[in-house]
């Protein structure tokens, strides 16, 4: 007699008794497989445990999509600067002249007097004003840029570095900024590089090289916009208060703010946080 004949084989159960619902939990014969037991999907987190995978505080280490940005920004600005120094030599000041200008020459001109005379003098000095002739309006133009300015003065002597220095460290900023809302929205890291490089390439860019507010508004606008879509309102609102202290856009960020929290808020701890989405409107206030 063979061995299968002394010893008989286990009668298994069917592949369709091993999967249905009944028995998938069942132990199998001994000798025959195992049943079939598929992993249990996980589950979705809902309501607020969704929401606090999204909150917090924004990562401050740089990924990859974020060093791309910032090789896209370094040399777009070193093209713009190379312009700036040609036309140093092609579009003198005087033409006459046989020598070029400063090497800073091409960064001073328009607003940027306005925003030198408040960091050096204030908004009103020795009683003049508007009902002085020859005023420049300066009182146009808010005070986070000069102030901010004036600050750096005191270690960059020079003031149109000191300018150009803080463009240059806020759009470094606000490229990372909005190289993470695209990737937030986008899947993928090119989607942050198209972002960036359809900023940098615009016209628009090259008012974030010189010693404006662009650079300075946009480095604290798009950082409150993805703490805003982290549902970090506290952070959101402060940023975007910052950013009122620099040009009065930051008001129409507000209103936008006001309509993402009252659109996604849920519970009641989120409502308590309300009160942060009118922080913004100081600076405005205080400034009129």
């Amino acid at each position: 007699m063979t061995a299968a004949g002394r010893f008989p084989m286990p009668r298994c159960p069917s592949a369709r008794t091993q999967e249905s619902a009944h028995d998938r939990t069942a132990t199998a014969a001994p000798g025959c497989p195992r049943p079939y037991e598929p992993k249990a999907a996980p589950r979705l987190r809902q309501g607020a445990s969704a929401r606090r995978q999204f909150t917090g505080r924004l990562p401050l280490s740089l990924t990859p999509g974020d060093r791309d940005a910032l090789w896209l920004y370094l040399f777009t600005r070193a093209g713009i600067w190379t312009v700036a120094h040609c036309t140093r030599w092609l579009f003198p000041d005087n033409p006459k002249s046989r020598h070029a200008p400063s090497l800073l020459s091409p960064w001073e001109q328009w607003d940027w007097w306005h925003f030198l005379h408040i960091a050096q003098s204030g908004y009103f000095p020795e009683g003049t004003g508007p009902w002085t002739a020859g005023w420049d309006n300066r009182e146009a133009f808010f005070p986070g840029f000069p102030l901010l300015l004036r600050a750096v003065h005191t270690v960059v002597p020079h003031w149109t570095a000191a300018g150009l220095l803080i463009s240059f460290a806020a759009g470094a900023v606000a490229v990372v900024a909005l190289a993470r809302i695209a990737r937030l929205h986008l899947p993928g890291r090119a989607a942050g590089q198209r972002a960036v490089l359809f900023l940098l390439l615009s016209p628009f860019a090259v008012f974030l090289a010189a010693g404006y507010t662009e650079a300075l508004f946009l480095a604290l606008a798009l950082p409150a916009w993805l703490a805003a879509q982290r549902h970090n309102w506290p952070l959101a609102a402060t940023l975007t208060c910052l950013g009122t202290t620099v040009r009065i856009s930051g008001l129409f960020l507000t209103a936008a703010l006001a309509v993402h929290f009252v659109t996604t808020a849920s519970n009641r701890r989120d409502w308590y946080r309300a009160p942060w989405i009118a922080l913004p409107a100081l600076p405005a206030v205080l400034h009129s």
